[in-house]
C-alpha cells in the first residue's frame, strides 16, 4: 500500500531497484548501449542506454519482444540510475514535484517504484540473462 510511501522509504526502494538492475546488468559502468535479456519460454527484454553521464544512466526497457500479437505488451520503463548514489528509479520526464502535491506524487513515485521492484524481481527468478 502507498501507506508506506514517506521519502525515506522511496529512497530505500531505489537502492533495492539498483541492487536488482546491478544483479540483471552487471556492472553498470561497462553496459554496452544496447542488449537483450532472455530466459527459456520467456519474452526477450531489450535494454538500450539513453544516456550515460558520469553519475547517471539513463536505460530504455522495452519488456516484451515477442512476435505473437496476443501478448500483453507492457509500457516502456524509462529507468534512472544514480551510480554514486546506488540507486535507481522510474523517470518520466517533468517529475519534479510542485510543493502543493508533494503527497501525491511521493505515493504515485512510491507505486510505479514498488512495482519495479516486483517486476526486477520476478525476472531474476526467471532466471534472465544478458544473450
Amino acid at each position: 500500500s502507498s501507506a508506506h510511501a514517506s521519502f525515506d522509504n522511496l529512497m530505500e526502494l531505489f537502492e533495492h531497484n539498483y541492487i536488482l538492475v546491478r544483479r540483471l546488468l552487471g556492472d553498470l559502468r561497462q553496459i554496452p548501449n544496447e542488449l537483450v535479456l532472455q530466459a527459456r519460454h520467456q519474452p526477450g527484454i531489450l535494454i538500450r542506454v539513453l544516456e550515460r553521464g558520469p553519475y547517471t544512466l539513463t536505460l530504455l526497457i522495452r519488456p516484451r519482444l515477442s512476435t505473437t500479437t496476443q501478448d500483453e505488451q507492457l509500457p516502456d520503463i524509462h529507468l534512472r540510475v544514480y551510480l554514486d548514489a546506488r540507486s535507481a528509479e522510474i523517470w518520466e520526464h517533468g517529475q519534479n514535484c510542485l510543493r502543493t502535491e508533494a503527497t501525491g506524487c511521493l505515493r504515485r513515485r512510491w507505486r510505479k517504484n514498488r512495482f519495479l521492484l516486483r517486476w526486477l524481481s520476478y525476472l531474476i527468478q526467471q532466471q534472465y540473462r544478458q544473450s
